[in-house]
């Protein structure tokens, strides 16, 4: 996620021309030379310039928001927020410092400093649809629901063609069983942005749960479409269409589905699982084994994943691998770990 767009650099300059060592050194040249280094990609170098520019200059607003996006892209969170921190004391009442700021926190996991910082650009600001955005999440992530919600809603009053904010509400509502809700966001999502494929996904999420099996299963085939047009991995929609399509005794339209998930994202435990239980519903081959095996390797808390590989090794007779699985399947329903994703391991 870019935090922070390069303003100075950016609106200062046009693309540069020849090599480095062609320009000239004085003030001004050194944000042609820093520039020039991140065209080529070298951003230690463009942020060491930047630096040395701040030496000249250290009230030049526009190349320290620069330099705090580079070290962002660095990942030198810590060196960001120390230069975030003097932007603050240099432009007080700043809502682009104030976003800036808030965003910094974030990647830093700082959410109570990015909630802060985020309702100051918020006021400072008019109401920027994406300070209230960067406030949402950072309200999610300290579990205050409410706010999530009153901020989300705050984006769509502003900038009714939100997509993006219209499928976190609709997720929001699925997750919290209101699925009329859930399902009317992630409809007016879907229909402002056909290519977003989660909105659709989980629209067929919310469709399946009200019954409505027909346009669940379109809903899905249409994320995947869009997926597909991306050329993207994301598994999820390949592997509910194709488990839907099993549990109605279509197997072999099903389990093909179930494959082309494992194609198409191969570190998602979940796909695996979802077709290692397809294919145990017709023999316990060895891909079996194989797909439930790369599962909890990808996964090792995957309860339900180790129940299956307990019932494969107790079908093809190998018990004492059975009777581990079976073990670590007791464990984890006794002390459940988190996905390492952080992610959710089906609904």
């Amino acid at each position: 996620m870019r935090l922070a767009p390069i303003v100075g650099l950016l609106l200062l300059m046009g693309p540069s021309t020849g090599s480095a060592q062609d320009i000239p050194q004085d003030d001004s040249d050194l944000l042609a030379r820093a520039q020039f280094a991140i065209d080529s990609g070298a951003l230690e170098t463009a942020a060491s310039l930047l630096e040395r520019a701040l030496d000249r200059d250290p009230f030049n607003k526009s190349v320290r928001l620069g330099l705090v996006d580079l070290l962002m892209r660095l990942g030198r969170g810590e060196d960001a927020e120390k230069q975030a921190e003097i932007l603050r004391k240099q432009s007080r009442n700043d809502a682009q410092v104030a976003y800036v700021s808030a965003a910094v926190a974030f990647h830093r996991l700082d959410f109570e400093a990015s909630e802060r910082h985020a309702s100051e650009a918020v006021r400072l600001g008019g109401g920027s649809v994406e300070a209230y955005r960067l406030r949402a999440f950072a309200r999610f992530m300290l579990e205050d629901y409410t706010g999530y919600v009153d901020d989300l809603k705050a984006i769509v009053e502003r900038d009714p063609k939100n997509a993006d904010a219209f499928y976190h509400l609709g997720r929001f509502y699925y997750e919290n069983q209101d699925f009329s809700e859930g399902l009317a966001a992630l409809e007016r999502s879907a229909l402002l942005d056909p290519s977003h494929f989660r909105a659709l996904y989980f629209l067929g999420w919310c469709q399946q749960a009200q019954g409505d099996i027909a346009e669940a299963k379109e809903s899905y085939r249409a994320s995947i479409e869009a997926i597909q047009a991306l050329r993207i991995s994301y598994g999820w929609p390949f592997t509910d269409l194709g488990d839907l399509l099993i549990t109605e005794g279509d197997y072999g339209d099903g389990l093909g589905w179930l494959y082309q998930a494992v194609r198409n994202d191969p570190d998602l435990p979940y796909s695996r699982y979802k077709y290692a239980s397809g294919l145990m519903k017709e023999a316990p081959t060895a891909e079996v084994e194989e797909q439930l095996l790369k599962a909890v390797q990808l996964d090792p808390g995957y309860t339900e994943a180790y129940y299956l590989l307990g019932r494969y090794f107790q079908a093809v007779g190998e018990m004492e691998k059975s009777r581990e699985a079976f073990a670590r399947f007791q464990q984890l329903r006794q002390n459940p770990e988190a996905s390492p994703q952080g992610v959710k391991r089906g609904r």
